[in-house]
């Protein structure tokens, strides 16, 4: 038994490639009713995917008392969200492994952010633009 094992000359360290894109939020200040009806969120999510040509593989609800997670599977990755109701209070994730310089994953979150119109961002990670998002700075609701 080697106990000095050496490297394999043919195995590479693996590198992210340049594409994709992950954007990851908490929103504060949602409607109830966003919070609370799985099926109607589920739809605006789903509508904001298939509007930039997203390919829907499975979508999953799970629902809590109170709240819920709903966990969209795309070809590309996924898109989760998850309510605390009891704190007005919603965590997005979006993960794409889309061309990122194509802007769709920014659309889709554009959307979903308006149409959930929350009175506050409370944290927001974009890893390729870390400050902000166009959505987020046009609703005024980001808090730095």
């Amino acid at each position: 038994m080697n106990k000095n094992p050496t490297k394999n000359p043919i195995q590479k360290e693996y590198q992210s490639p340049p594409v994709g894109h992950e954007i990851s939020a908490g929103l504060s200040g949602i409607k109830e009713e966003f919070l609370l009806d799985s099926e109607k969120t589920r739809d605006i999510l789903l509508g904001a995917l298939n509007r930039e040509g997203y390919d829907i593989r499975h979508t999953h609800i799970e629902e809590f008392h109170p709240g819920f997670t709903c966990a969209i599977t795309i070809s590309e990755s996924h898109l989760n969200v998850h309510t605390y109701p009891e704190y007005n209070f919603m965590e997005l994730a979006f993960s794409s492994c889309r061309d990122s310089t194509t802007g769709s994953s920014g659309r889709v979150y554009d959307e979903i952010l308006k149409k959930l119109a929350p009175e506050k961002i409370l944290y927001l990670y974009d890893h390729l633009t870390p400050k902000t998002l166009k959505a987020a700075k046009d609703l005024g609701t980001l808090v730095e």
